[in-house]
């Protein structure tokens, strides 16, 4: 999966487009797109107190998702501050992060920012250090969990793949292989 940004953040960045690539995208329950062209930006992305700091490519994309809710007020917050995880994206943030996603980092450099620190906590809860900081997987959810108010994190992983084009063309891509790769 490639990392996206949205188009109003990258604008305001300034950043200008390196290239342009052309995507399929193979969305969950066997769902394909058009082929669509993405502008092709480089960021850098840094933590919070700027001691990391990592250049990637990004594709320019209008709106990446729905809202994420951001971590409501609850008994698990004692928990991350006992554990020492600062979060960011918290209800009652004084920082007023904005719910819609403007970036997200795909599998295709997750892999390079994760530390290997996981904190299973309560709550069904799960805490995973990055370079950049923490982030919580699983569900988080009010008082009264519901269908409707329990999130996954890390289902954004699963909803996409991008396929490049050009790499349809590839045999060993569609799952054929000749006597000579066996």
């Amino acid at each position: 999966m490639k990392s996206y940004i949205s188009s109003d953040i990258a604008q305001s960045m300034n950043c200008e487009p390196i290239s342009t690539v052309n995507l399929k995208q193979s969305l969950f329950g066997a769902i394909e797109t058009d082929e669509v062209s993405y502008r092709n930006y480089v960021i850098e992305l840094s933590n919070v107190d700027n001691s990391y700091k990592c250049k990637l490519e990004v594709l320019g994309q209008n709106r990446i998702c729905s809202e994420i809710k951001q971590i409501p007020s609850g008994p698990w917050l004692k928990e991350f501050k006992m554990h020492g995880i600062k979060l960011t994206d918290l209800e009652n943030s004084p920082l007023k992060v904005d719910t819609e996603i403007k970036l997200l980092i795909g599998a295709d450099v997750a892999g390079k920012l994760f530390t290997g620190k996981i904190i299973p906590l309560k709550f069904n809860i799960t805490a995973v250090h990055t370079r950049l900081g923490w982030t919580v997987l699983e569900k988080l959810f009010d008082s009264e969990p519901s269908i409707e108010s329990k999130h996954s994190l890390m289902i954004s992983s699963l909803l996409t793949q991008t396929q490049c084009i050009s790499d349809l063309w590839s045999l060993d891509v569609l799952g054929i292989t000749g006597s000579a790769h066996r």
